[in-house]
């Protein structure tokens, strides 16, 4: 029976990535559905020897044997991005093997899942294909994503048993360990990244359709579940926008008065909910009081600090370990300041992980993945002539967000498959036959 199991396991297994090698739609699809029940209704992992995994991580394996796939033929082409990955994973590949040597194959595999949704976006979103008819098919799953998880939101607030409740595995309706948030992190931004890409989705479709207020809908939830990342996020998306697109800058502000109304409506829901004797907390009349405290309150910020502090200048670290990182599995252990103990915590923060793992010179390649689509699309929205769809100043305040949200917590796989997808796309425009194609009179082109 163990041996048929196995079989059909194994079969199945191969059936799936066979599929998602040959599209990378379905593979984005896959990482949002399941990412969307992870953070709505909770998932169990289970034992696989000593490894727990759960639908994410085997949605996730997944994608990194079909990226492996999709990415070895196409080590020859000329493209700084798959450079970059390769430059990355050579880092990355001499960490992991140092933490099977030194802390064994199941500590430093459990540790490496951290890692994977950077490896996925340069092994497999970077083959990605990005023509303007399936990037369009990216986005509006996207916005789907994001709209469940405001519908995910008010039930949560209405007092059903979804969102960061049963993403914690909570027997209460409080989920204190969030600040009664009822949505984590990962899954607002979700909603603001859908914000930023529902701005010219909605301006360039029909203006009588529901989209046209898909963005006042992003908005509204995003402020008002009260992460303080994603304001952040939303800040510096909105500065990008005042910068890149005077356009779409206006667009943000009017949707931004909108915006109130869906505030409005969540604030009601938890207030009915209140009244009759619902688990969410968020009643009307504590709602100004929560965001006061949400927007005021340093006592998290200063925690992260001395964190990061401690991982960056410990004293165990040396010169090898400032240049490379140390091995996986080894577990993230700082000294806490303020009681002198040493206390095990990840570093809540995506590029002090990373140091902490690939060292300085793995955060050059990080960097250097992440800033260089900013400056392309930077250059490319200079060029009035060229139509884009959706619009470099789009790209520009996703990728932007992206980075922000990354001081404070770990990138998510749906953002970093974004990132993925969005130097997928570049590849049309740094293509350097396109670029001989243009420099060629009609005449001489070897159409």
């Amino acid at each position: 029976m163990n041996q048929l199991l196995t079989a059909v396991i194994l079969t199945i297994s191969g059936i799936y990535i066979y599929l998602i090698w040959r599209s990378t739609y379905l593979g984005w699809l896959s990482i949002l559905a399941v990412q969307f029940y992870e953070y709505s209704f909770g998932v169990e992992p289970v034992v696989v020897g000593e490894l727990h995994l759960d639908a994410v991580d085997l949605v996730s394996i997944g994608l990194l044997v079909a990226g492996l796939l999709r990415t070895l033929p196409r080590l020859r082409e000329r493209n700084t991005a798959r450079v970059i990955g390769v430059g990355y994973l050579a880092i990355f590949a001499s960490s992991l093997i140092r933490g099977f040597l030194a802390n064994g194959f199941i500590p430093a595999a459990n540790e490496s899942r951290g890692f994977v949704p950077l490896l996925i976006a340069l092994l497999y979103f970077l083959t990605a294909p990005a023509d303007p008819a399936l990037l369009r098919k990216y986005l509006s799953s996207y916005l789907y994503y994001g709209f469940g998880f405001v519908i995910v939101a008010l039930l949560a607030y209405a007092g059903f048993h979804v969102g960061g409740v049963a993403w914690l595995h909570s027997s209460t309706q409080l989920s204190n360990t969030i600040e009664d948030r009822l949505l984590p992190a990962a899954a607002v931004l979700g909603v603001a990244l859908g914000f930023i890409l529902s701005l010219s989705w909605s301006r360039q479709r029909d203006p009588a359709k529901l989209s046209q207020w898909l963005p006042a809908v992003f908005l509204g939830a995003a402020i008002f579940l009260r992460h303080r990342s994603v304001w952040l996020v939303l800040i510096s998306a909105t500065i990008t926008l005042f910068v890149t697109d005077r356009r779409l800058f206006r667009r943000l502000v009017s949707m931004a008065v909108f915006s109130l109304l869906v505030i409005a409506v969540f604030a009601t829901v938890a207030s009915l909910t209140a009244e009759v004797g619902g688990g969410a907390s968020g009643a009307a009349e504590d709602t100004q009081e929560e965001f006061a405290y949400s927007a005021s309150e340093a006592g998290t910020w200063q925690w992260r600090v001395d964190v990061w502090r401690s991982f960056v200048f410990g004293e165990d670290q040396t010169f090898e370990t400032v240049l490379f990182g140390k091995g996986l599995g080894g577990g993230y252990v700082n000294l806490a300041p303020t009681s002198g103990h040493w206390e095990i915590s990840p570093p809540h923060s995506e590029y002090v992980a990373q140091y902490s793992r690939v060292g300085l010179i793995g955060m050059c390649f990080l960097f250097w993945f992440l800033y260089r689509p900013i400056f392309r699309y930077w250059v490319l929205s200079t060029d009035e002539e060229l139509e884009m769809d959706p619009p470099a100043s789009t790209w520009i305040a996703v990728l932007v967000g992206t980075l922000v949200y990354g001081i404070t917590y770990s990138i998510s796989l749906d953002a970093f498959a974004l990132v993925g997808i969005a130097c997928a796309a570049l590849a049309r425009f740094d293509a350097p036959a396109l670029v001989e194609l243009k420099k060629l009179a009609p005449s001489q082109s070897p159409a």
